[in-house]
């Protein structure tokens, strides 16, 4: 893991410390990492955009720290307060029953 992590740094060429998912995904295979199936990699997406800024601009670090043995999930600066309703989401003239 630690060639993976020195390539995703090597890769971040304007050292902002972000890189696009395909770029990740991509390093991931040459770095001859376990294959992924489409449902774990849409997972390590979410986890990687959980704290970022969408797929074109994944932080590097908060990405990484998902492979080390304490992490947690946590809450995403993303996530809203309240759990969502629908019925409060919907114009007055929706029916859902």
């Amino acid at each position: 893991m630690n060639d993976f992590y020195e390539d995703l740094t090597l890769e971040d060429e304007d050292s902002e410390g972000v890189l696009k998912w395909s770029q990740i995904i991509k390093l991931w295979r040459i770095n001859n990492l376990p294959q992924l199936d489409q449902e774990l990699e849409e997972f390590l997406l979410w986890l990687g955009m959980r704290n970022s800024d969408g797929s074109n601009r994944i932080y590097i670090q908060k990405f990484f720290s998902i492979f080390s043995e304490d992490y947690l999930i946590e809450r995403s600066s993303h996530e809203e307060d309240s759990p969502f309703d629908a019925q409060k989401q919907l114009p007055d003239s929706v029916d859902l029953e």
